[in-house]
């Protein structure tokens, strides 16, 4: 995927926060992509964001090893990967409606990962991240979006938890990447339908 990594970066000196998102390749060509991103989620413009390729951020990091730079960061929030449990809303009070919305959108996933064609394999991974939306709007009594890319901002953004870049990523491309996003998508049913998983593993 086009994502290395993201975190969030809290300075020394009480400075506001930054948000380091680290791309594969060229990071002028997703600057503005994953900017626009960041305006919606976070209006006030904190934390501050920056986008850096994945080379430059390894130099970086072996100029620091090699005591030529020195950080002053006082601490590192890792956004993405994910580690365990994303930030969206508690499943308590979950309706009938939103488990429904959760596995008729895992069929969905389902069938992008069988799919051979990736057009075939996009439009349903598209539309599983839509019942996903609806599904979190449900539960957190806001409109309901229309397509995938709604699904996946405003009010929304949050509920996706840190898995919102590599799925805005993907909803934003002509021809994206699939594999990433189904990966995505797939933690967050998983996290959202935890007696499916713990089945699964019992079995």
């Amino acid at each position: 995927g086009h994502l290395h990594r993201c975190d969030e970066r809290v300075p020394s000196e009480g400075a506001p926060p930054v948000m380091v998102v680290t791309v594969e390749g060229d990071a002028a060509s997703w600057r503005d992509r994953v900017r626009q991103l960041h305006e919606r989620s976070f209006p006030t413009d904190t934390p501050r964001l920056e986008v850096v390729d994945r080379e430059g951020a390894e130099m970086m990091r072996r100029l620091e090893n090699d005591g030529l730079i020195t950080s002053t960061t006082n601490s590192v929030r890792v956004l993405w990967p994910r580690e365990k449990e994303p930030a969206r809303p508690s499943r308590r009070g979950e309706v009938r409606e939103v488990r429904e919305m959760v596995r008729l959108a895992e069929s969905h996933l389902d069938g992008a990962e069988r799919a051979e064609p990736p057009e075939t394999a996009r439009k349903s991974l598209r539309e599983a991240i839509l019942l996903l939306g609806k599904a979190f709007a449900l539960h957190r009594h806001l409109p309901e979006p229309t397509n995938c890319e709604e699904a996946l901002t405003g009010e929304l953004a949050e509920s996706w938890g840190s898995t919102i870049l590599v799925l805005w990523l993907f909803a934003q491309e002509e021809k994206p990447e699939v594999q990433p996003a189904l990966k995505a998508v797939r933690e967050v049913i998983d996290d959202l339908l935890p007696e499916r998983v713990n089945a699964g593993r019992s079995a």
